[in-house]
């Protein structure tokens, strides 16, 4: 902890709350931002970004995604399971549950009309 590397530059934000990191590749991580206020998703594109270089770039993944939305995701909001092709799921302030089971490339719908998603778990 002694000196640390900023890792978001390319990011659509400098605000998000939920990060995951790939549970076999320290390089690969996902993360939700969403803007300061209001906490919609940025350009009102509701988007997973993945990077798996360890930060130095970042791709959009939104396959599948509506668009135009109006919320975000909040800090507990998206959960990874162990499956091989990994699996990520992530829940919404309007109460919408979306997954993925190829490493967030394309996008499904899980639930709508739930009240506010304010955490999501694997098992």
């Amino acid at each position: 902890g002694t000196s640390w590397t900023a890792v978001g530059g390319s990011l659509p934000s400098d605000c998000g709350f939920p990060v995951a990191t790939h549970p076999r590749n320290a390089d690969q991580a996902y993360v939700i931002p969403v803007l300061r206020w209001p906490r919609w998703s940025p350009g009102n594109q509701l988007a997973v970004w993945r990077t798996r270089d360890g930060g130095g770039r970042w791709e959009a993944l939104s396959r599948g995604l509506p668009h135009p939305t109006f919320n975000g995701v909040l800090r507990d909001g998206l959960a990874l399971d162990q499956a091989e092709p990994l699996g990520l799921y992530f829940g919404t302030t309007s109460g919408a549950l979306y997954y993925s089971t190829d490493e967030g490339d394309t996008w499904h719908t899980l639930a709508e009309n739930l009240p506010r998603i304010y955490s999501v778990a694997t098992a």
